[in-house]
C-alpha cells in the first residue's frame, strides 16, 4: 500500500514541469481555435459560393408579376445554407396604401470579409406581387465592396523609391 503512494507522488509533476503542461495544453487549445476559426472562415466562403450558384440555377423560373409565395419557394430554398452573418433582412413598409416588401437574395461573393448591398439582389412585392427585381427600383445599391490599393512591398537594402513630378 505505501509503496502506490510513492508512486504516486513520483508520479505526480511538480513546479516547472505541470507549468510546462499548463502552457503546452493552452498552446494546443490557442492552436485548435486559430484552425477551426480559419476552418469556418473556408466553410463560411465556400457555402456561399454554392448559394449563389444555386441561385443561378434557379433565378430564370421567376417573373414579374409572380405571387410572393412562389418567388420565395424558388428563391429562399438556395438560401438555406447561407450562415447568418452572410444574410439580409427584409424591408416591409406601407407607401400610398400599398404593402411593399423587400426580399434580398444573396447573389454574388466579394471575398473581401464583409457583407454589403452589391452582394445581394433584392426583389421588390406590392401587395404580394413580384413587381421589380434590382437596385435601381429602390434607389440604387446603399453600401458595396471597396478596392483597397496593395501597399508598396518593403523595399530591401540599396533600393530607393522613385519619385516622379
Amino acid at each position: 500500500m505505501g509503496s502506490t503512494a510513492v508512486r504516486a507522488q513520483v508520479n505526480r509533476p511538480r513546479g516547472r514541469e505541470r507549468a510546462g503542461e499548463v502552457r503546452g495544453t493552452l498552446l494546443g487549445r490557442a492552436c485548435g481555435l486559430f484552425s477551426s476559426v480559419a476552418l469556418l472562415g473556408a466553410c463560411t466562403a465556400s457555402s456561399i459560393d454554392r448559394v449563389t450558384a444555386q441561385y443561378d440555377a434557379v433565378e430564370h423560373q421567376i417573373s414579374l408579376g409572380d405571387a410572393k409565395d412562389h418567388v420565395l419557394s424558388i428563391l429562399e430554398p438556395t438560401q438555406e445554407a447561407l450562415p447568418r452573418n452572410a444574410r439580409k433582412k427584409p424591408d416591409r413598409y406601407l407607401k400610398d396604401g400599398v404593402h411593399v416588401e423587400i426580399f434580398y437574395m444573396r447573389t454574388n461573393h466579394q471575398r473581401d470579409g464583409i457583407t454589403t448591398d452589391d452582394e445581394f439582389t433584392p426583389y421588390i412585392f406590392n401587395d404580394g406581387r413580384l413587381v421589380g427585381i434590382g437596385w435601381h427600383l429602390i434607389g440604387g445599391i446603399k453600401s458595396q465592396a471597396q478596392v483597397r490599393p496593395r501597399p508598396d512591398p518593403p523595399l530591401g537594402f540599396g533600393h530607393r523609391r522613385i519619385i516622379i513630378y
